[in-house]
């Protein structure tokens, strides 16, 4: 169970000169054009589609192997090498579209295709020997990549498959790279406004909107239905910048961004090329992959597991804390802050009585409160008052891992004072997590707290929450609960 358990940080541990920033009064800015007007709510485009059809060109060329070679060759070799080619990340929405960029990744499918045919089949003897078939294979799909890629680009000149964009900065580089997307539609770019609320005489000579900053990025990019963000250089400083940026987290939108010194840059597989300027690619969330939904069935099946395993001892806990005093209920509830900033009651077994519900929702640590009798303080000590929250994650309402939930006033206050806090919100809270594990509990900075949460959500992968665990794990065996 979680090594934190209900140890969180003391209110006053909260306001430490290093951890509490007073808000600066709102500077004034000048709203400038279409940026005080409401926007008008625009259709979703269609940008997503070009990778569907890459991957249906790729179908096709695959199965016009089908008169060189047996059925069974055929499709063991299409499902090899379109696996590979999605595992190589072919498969995603560029702006830049070049069959000979493919070159690489289409030889790596290829090889493997090849070599999972003949280790799992007899070498090829049909129409064409083993390499004559993979040379084929390959001729098809490069043919295939040179179709749809043209396909593609004529639909994005047409302005059917450009991906609606919202451009972060009114500088000379924002200026550059909305130019670029009006004069070369084949990248697929149609820019739909600009963030800034100073923009060069230059940017404003495009005739593109202008939107104020005091306007919430999650408002623009829903009403004008933005699919891809691009963050130029803007007059918001960096800290500032992030809260905002991680607005597209939660949207469907991707993000793009200019590197400092882009000039110096060259290219590698996260980044793309706007005609002579690099941009990179930010991970996509976590939460938007595939990966993410096998994190909620292994939710579901461990809870479940656990909770018919662990019944007995459940049944005997309950019956010992009823025995110890009657005139309260088993279960402890509190309200706690989960995804999206929404509230979920939590469940744990009683480990003493708060004097009314005030208390339960404002008083932190109860370490040390003599009403916190023998059994109390075992349960807290072995992490079994926590047992009842495998039914929080069998809901829904938590997972295993993520950050732990805190009580709506601690969140309040925290959001209020610590940078960045609120961004811990973006995934659902968990019995145990990245901070837990590296001792950010009881008396220890919220900031750094906030700083482990985000760090997981964003570098998020089923290895890392394995790893969690297995640190939980061994801070159960040791006790060191509270």
């Amino acid at each position: 169970m979680d090594p934190l358990s209900d140890q969180e940080p003391s209110a006053t541990s909260v306001a430490t000169p290093a951890e509490v920033r007073t808000p600066a009064p709102p500077k004034k800015r000048t709203r400038g054009g279409a940026g005080v007007e409401p926007l008008k709510p625009a259709r979703r485009s269609r940008a997503h589609l070009s990778p569907v059809i890459v991957l249906v060109g790729d179908v096709v060329a695959m199965l016009a192997l089908l008169p060189l070679t047996k059925p069974a060759y055929a499709v063991l070799s299409a499902l090899i090498a379109l696996t590979v080619l999605g595992l190589l990340r072919t498969y995603r929405r560029r702006l830049t579209l070049s069959a000979l960029d493919d070159l690489p990744p289409l030889v790596i499918a290829v090889a493997l295709a090849t070599l999972g045919r003949d280790l799992l089949f007899e070498p090829h003897v049909g129409l064409l020997p083993t390499g004559g078939l993979a040379l084929a294979q390959f001729g098809l799909l490069m043919l295939g990549r040179c179709v749809t890629y043209a396909l593609i680009r004529g639909s994005r000149r047409r302005g059917t498959l450009s991906a609606r964009t919202l451009v972060i900065g009114g500088g000379f580089v924002g200026a550059r790279i909305a130019l670029n997307a009006v004069e070369h539609r084949e990248l697929g770019l149609e820019a739909v406004g600009i963030v800034d609320d100073n923009p060069l005489p230059e940017t404003r000579s495009l005739n593109l909107p202008i939107i104020s900053q005091i306007r919430p990025l999650s408002e623009a990019i829903t009403a004008l239905q933005v699919d891809t963000v691009i963050v130029a250089f803007s007059e918001v400083r960096d800290l500032d910048l992030l809260d905002t940026l991680r607005t597209c987290d939660r949207l469907d939108s991707e993000l793009l961004v200019v590197p400092r010194l882009f000039e110096l840059s060259s290219l590698t597989g996260d980044m793309e090329l706007l005609r002579d300027m690099p941009l990179t690619r930010v991970r996509r969330a976590p939460y938007r992959t595939l990966e993410w939904r096998l994190k909620r069935l292994f939710d579901i099946a461990a809870s479940a597991s656990a909770l018919i395993v662990l019944s007995p001892l459940l049944a005997l806990i309950g019956a010992t804390v009823w025995l110890s005093d009657r005139s309260a209920p088993v279960l402890f509830r509190q309200r706690r802050i989960g995804v999206d900033g929404t509230e979920f009651t939590v469940l744990k077994f009683r480990s003493f009585k708060p004097a009314d519900e005030h208390e339960s929702e404002t008083r932190w640590t109860i370490s040390d409160d003599a009403r916190l009798g023998r059994l109390g303080r075992f349960l807290r000590k072995t992490y079994l008052d926590e047992l009842p929250q495998l039914w929080n994650v069998l809901r829904g309402d938590m997972s295993v891992v993520g950050p732990r939930p805190e009580r709506p006033y601690f969140a309040a206050e925290y959001a209020a004072a610590v940078s960045h806090y609120g961004a811990r919100h973006r995934v659902p809270a968990g019995l145990t997590g990245w901070a837990a594990v590296h001792g950010l509990r009881g008396d220890t900075s919220v900031r750094d707290r906030a700083a482990y949460d985000n760090y997981y959500i964003e570098n998020w992968s089923l290895w890392l929450d394995l790893k969690i665990v297995l640190h939980t794990v061994l801070a159960v065996l040791r006790r060191t609960g509270g």
